[in-house]
């Protein structure tokens, strides 16, 4: 964790960076939709991915956020929640099947299944305001996103007996997309500042 001495107090980097764009974490748990209790342990975690994110976050200082700048952070919210989600993935598939294995996973396929709605809005919000090369950057996100791991996790007999009859292997891929996000995430700021 990277702490600094301001003010007769330590804050982590996280905190720096979210009270100079003059941000709460009250502030940005409303608009990332976590409590302000879970916004506290982000900041203390010292994540990239959580760095990343509140780095994304446009300065709120004495203005008004535009329609542009939220958009913005949604889709790099998008982003960090997929990172969290195939970390998640990829620890569950080391488990053994149980029932609270399978549970784990419909949670997962439900995250990731609201992320896919937001990314769908999100595009369309692009395309609406004729922004199509981030419309095609939201699209490349989703599609690296996709995984079958959650369905062959929440039901493997399902997932086993689906792939005998299309003929394919049962063993699901779940990718490690860190970099692959980080590389997006950096093509995405960008491209935001170059229109």
């Amino acid at each position: 964790m990277n702490l600094t001495y301001m003010a007769g107090k330590y804050k982590t980097l996280f905190q720096q960076i979210a009270n100079d764009k003059g941000w709460t974490f009250e502030n940005i748990g409303e608009r990332w939709g976590v409590s302000e209790r879970q916004m506290s342990r982000v900041a203390n975690s010292g994540n990239q991915r959580d760095i990343d994110a509140v780095t994304g976050i446009p300065s709120k200082v004495g203005v008004d956020m535009i329609y542009e700048q939220i958009t913005h952070d949604q889709v790099l919210y998008c982003a960090t929640e997929i990172t969290g989600i195939h970390n998640e993935l990829r620890q569950l598939a080391r488990k053994k099947d149980s029932k609270e294995r399978r549970q784990s996973a419909k949670q997962l396929d439900k995250k990731l299944n609201f992320i896919s709605a937001k990314f769908s809005m999100l595009g369309y919000m692009y395309r609406a305001a004729n922004r199509l090369d981030l419309d095609e950057l939201v699209a490349e996100l989703l599609v690296t996103s996709l995984t079958e791991a959650t369905t062959a996790m929440a039901d493997p007999d399902g997932w086993r007996e689906t792939c005998s009859i299309v003929g394919m292997s049962s063993e699901p891929i779940i990718n490690d997309i860190n970099d692959a996000v980080r590389d997006w995430r950096l093509k995405f700021l960008i491209a935001i500042k170059t229109k």
